[in-house]
């Protein structure tokens, strides 16, 4: 698997440590992730009860619901998303007990960037949704190193920033619709002369050519809310 594949991961973050926090956001974002933080282990269940992630990075030591307990709970749940856990705590049995509640993998604070990059390469190449360069919905079909886009066996040619926020919105369509103003912070990271109209061009733009393809999925704008994708009615 190209290392390529990884730009678009979804990582959730659970960590109330708001230096922390915000350096792994800062440099997961930069890493061209997708990033999610929540800070206490309710928010962590909330998050995993409604969307879907390719990587969770989880304190042990979270407010009222611990990181352990959320591990537990996910497991329980049938949850198979790979889990780092982050702690304090350099006893063996510490180490034991976290494996032990499900988590894939453990790393001591404080550590290297450089560490923690590479305990989340392992873990990605574990991660299903990561096993293949191809994204398959429905009659789409999507190569994410070559950019190429086929609908119903037909190439169809999408512009870089339309590729990117179809890709999006395949690799996320099990979460609920995304807001113009996410979308241009996760879909148009860098670009400084990308604005909310841009994103609302764009989508219009690619359901366009979806329509154009007779795909049997669109663009839809979900009033008041924002864009997914869904099957044409």
């Amino acid at each position: 698997m190209r290392y390529s594949f990884l730009d678009m991961a979804k990582i959730l973050i659970a960590e109330d440590d708001l230096d922390l926090g915000l350096g792994l956001c800062d440099w997961l974002i930069f890493s061209r992730h997708t990033v999610e933080w929540v800070k206490t282990g309710e928010d962590a269940l909330n998050s995993l009860k409604h969307s879907s992630y390719d990587l969770i990075i989880l304190d042990w030591n979270l407010p009222g619901i611990s990181g352990i307990e959320v591990c537990k709970r996910f497991r329980d749940d049938r949850g198979s998303t790979p889990i780092l856990m982050l702690t304090g705590m350099t006893e063996t049995k510490n180490k034991t007990m976290g494996l032990d509640s499900g988590a894939d993998d453990y790393l001591i604070k404080p550590f290297h960037l450089d560490e923690l990059s590479a305990r989340m390469r392992a873990l990605l190449r574990r991660s299903p949704d990561l096993e293949s360069d191809k994204l398959v919905l429905a009659d789409i079909v999507i190569d994410s190193v070559s950019h190429n886009v086929q609908i119903k066996e037909q190439p169809v040619k999408f512009l870089p920033s339309e590729f990117k926020l179809l890709e999006f919105l395949v690799r996320n369509h099990k979460n609920p619709p995304f807001s113009p103003e996410v979308l241009l912070m996760r879909v148009w990271q860098g670009d400084d002369t990308a604005t909310v109209a841009s994103v609302r061009t764009c989508a219009g733009q690619v359901r366009k050519k979806l329509a154009d393809a007779n795909s049997d999925m669109t663009v839809e704008s979900v009033r008041g809310i924002g864009y997914r994708i869904s099957q044409n009615p």
